[in-house]
């Protein structure tokens, strides 16, 4: 069964600000990139219309990065990078670096409650960050009480734009040199059911596999996870949907990683259950998109439990070990809540 038949429809949301000469950006959580000085033609605009769910066109040098209903396609030389926050003194030199381009804003970790104080005025825009770690980079976010709000600000030579669509906010960060490159990369917005990856706006519900087939006897030509929140985890404080897709990727060598599932031993985990309060099994956290010769199959991933962990193709739930589960993480694609026996394997840096 294709996710998108087992995903809640979500309605199509109407951007909430006017698209000018291009479209706007916003912050929150989770980050998108920045720009790199290029002249390469944005997306266009037509592009940004493409709310059927059908696949809109790519260009070349050129990805797609997707959050709940939204994606946008952003170039491919952004690296991932967390922005420098309130933390910004407890490596400073790492910080700085993360200035030197443009680039993808990841949400950062915790904190390690350090004090940084600055001497200089409050930025409209950075607020107490000082200047030398001011930088040019999106993130892709759900609406918070702490959000900005709509619209544009200008400040000392650095612009920001934030845009919300129902739940979901965008905020970009540019100086007058990137400032036209940022207003092209958010135009190419996409609100759609089902991203350009085939992967659903929000979770399936159920929870097992509708369609059970067995890892072992297929072959793996393509493979794309779909990362999804937890509810009460990170996310949206207030949503009018459940589990709303966090981020996709398509995977490397899937048929390596598929031999990986079906080597791992039946019975699911690691799991700690009594490390945690008991909770009922929900939901995947991730679902894992298998092109075959017999068609579309789906994995149904936990990771972030102290129970419940495993994946599970319908018949049988198996094991989560580190050939299995360290290869599905990376850009925004990230596990950042699970129990020690879980991270051990699946996230060893």
């Amino acid at each position: 069964m294709d996710l998108a038949d087992a995903a809640q429809p979500s309605r199509r949301r109407r951007w909430l600000a006017p698209l000018v000469a291009a479209v706007l950006v916003a912050m929150v959580g989770v980050g998108i990139a920045v720009l790199v000085g290029t002249d390469e033609p944005a997306p266009s605009a037509g592009d940004r219309q493409a709310t059927d769910g059908a696949p809109s066109t790519l260009a070349e040098g050129w990805r797609y990065e997707s959050i709940g209903d939204v994606s946008i396609q952003v170039p491919d030389a952004w690296p991932y990078l967390v922005p420098p926050g309130d933390q910004w003194c407890v490596n400073e030199e790492k910080n700085a670096a993360a200035t030197a381009q443009p680039y993808l804003g990841l949400r950062g970790g915790a904190s390690t409650l350090v004090l940084c104080t600055h001497n200089g005025a409050a930025s409209p825009i950075f607020g107490d960050l000082p200047p030398r770690f001011w930088s040019t980079h999106i993130e892709l976010g759900f609406v918070t009480p702490e959000a900005p709000p709509e619209g544009e600000t200008e400040a000392d030579g650095w612009t920001r734009i934030v845009q919300r669509s129902g739940e979901v906010q965008l905020t970009g960060y540019a100086d007058a040199e990137h400032l036209a490159l940022i207003r092209k990369v958010l135009a190419s917005v996409r609100v759609a059911e089902v991203d350009p990856l085939g992967c659903p706006a929000t979770a399936p519900t159920s929870l097992r596999p509708a369609t059970a087939f067995d890892v072992r006897e297929v072959r793996a030509s393509r493979m794309v996870i779909c990362q999804y929140y937890a509810d009460g985890m990170a996310g949206p404080q207030s949503r009018t949907t459940s589990w709303p897709l966090q981020a996709s990727r398509e995977l490397a060598d899937p048929e390596a990683l598929r031999r990986a599932i079906a080597d791992a031993a039946p019975g699911g985990g690691p799991n700690r259950p009594k490390t945690c309060v008991k909770t009922k099994l929900r939901g995947p956290d991730f679902v894992l998109r298998i092109e075959t010769a017999e068609g579309l199959r789906e994995i149904w991933g936990r990771a972030g439990n102290c129970r419940y962990n495993g994946l599970d193709d319908g018949i049988t739930v198996r094991e989560v070990t580190a050939a299995n589960c360290a290869p599905l993480w990376g850009g925004r694609v990230r596990l950042l809540l699970g129990s020690s026996a879980v991270m051990e394997r699946c996230w060893p840096s």
